[in-house]
């Protein structure tokens, strides 16, 4: 039994690390529980440290590929805000050092190709 709950929780965090390298982040929340009662299992039997270690190197990974998920959606927000704000307005120092804003204004006259 030990062994099969072992086996049950690598494969979940094998297809858990697919997911992720997906970018499939809505598929994390349905597995969640399976992922729960399979280690409430594995509390309940006597798994060897071999088994243990390899558990706990694959749940290092899947949370090491999610922070790094976390970090590259965080860049690309800023990003993205970035550019936003650069379309929007210019900030620039008068000569007296004071900043001025400049909005573009849109052309009254749009030449098309």
């Amino acid at each position: 039994m030990d062994k099969r709950v072992v086996k049950d929780l690598l494969n979940l965090l094998d297809e858990e690390r697919e997911v992720i390298l997906e970018g499939r982040f809505e598929k994390l929340e349905s597995s969640s529980a399976r992922k729960s009662a399979l280690f409430i299992k594995l509390n309940e039997v006597s798994a060897d440290e071999r088994s243990l270690t390899m558990l706990a190197a694959t749940v290092s990974r899947n949370q090491a590929l999610l922070r790094a998920a976390m970090r590259g959606l965080a860049d690309a927000s800023k990003r993205i805000k970035d550019v936003q704000r650069a379309h929007g307005t210019l900030s620039t120092y008068n000569g007296n050092g004071q900043v001025s804003n400049y909005t573009p204004t849109k052309p009254a006259f749009e030449k098309k190709a």
